[in-house]
């Protein structure tokens, strides 16, 4: 009887959280959020003939950046390209260009801008199942600063540690966390 409970539970938990999770079908336009399913502009259907749509999501918390997480990817190879990019235009840096049948499957892109764009082109015909992927939001990599304490041997004075093949070198560091405690926290013994 507690196992028929649990159960129900849970699948009445991913009922709900499906229900209201936000969709994103792939259209020209911008889009800020931290979470949803963002498909090609078929949704759960075949994607388009003639496509060229340009989509780019913000991060809808401060400080963090966008990641997207295919699950699904199907596009006619080499004809139907989905181009992303990591910044808010197609003139951002390119992180590639995907076609094909698995290609991006399990593949995640995290944005160091903070936004990731989608530039989605197909041609006029075969049209195919295209992609679902999650759309979540993270924090990027934290900066730091390594300092040097000590090492041993010791550097000469031109900083330089002379040493032979298989001598071994000792050293001490520390480092500084600039953002330490903003989104971060962080010190030398996390």
């Amino acid at each position: 009887m507690m196992k028929l409970i649990t159960l129900t539970l849970a699948f009445s938990l991913i009922l709900v959280s499906n229900l209201f999770s936000q969709t994103y079908n792939m259209t020209s336009g911008n889009d800020t959020t931290c979470s949803g399913t963002f498909y090609d502009n078929g949704g759960l259907g075949l994607y388009g003939n003639n496509q060229n749509l340009t989509q780019t999501f913000y991060p809808g918390l401060p400080g963090s950046v966008i990641k997207v997480t295919f699950t699904t990817f199907q596009t006619e190879v080499n004809t139907d390209r989905l181009l992303i990019y990591d910044g808010p235009t197609t003139a951002s840096p390119l992180l590639g260009v995907y076609s094909g049948n698995g290609t991006l499957n399990g593949v995640s892109f995290k944005s160091t801008s903070g936004c990731l764009t989608f530039n989605f082109i197909s041609d006029g015909s075969i049209n195919l199942n295209g992609w679902a992927a999650t759309v979540s939001c993270t924090y990027a990599c934290q900066n730091y600063t390594v300092l040097t304490d000590s090492t041993f041997p010791i550097a000469d004075t031109n900083n330089e540690i002379k040493i032979c093949v298989g001598t071994p070198v000792n050293m001490l560091g520390n480092a500084n966390y600039p953002n330490s405690g903003s989104y971060y926290n962080q010190s030398n013994s996390t």
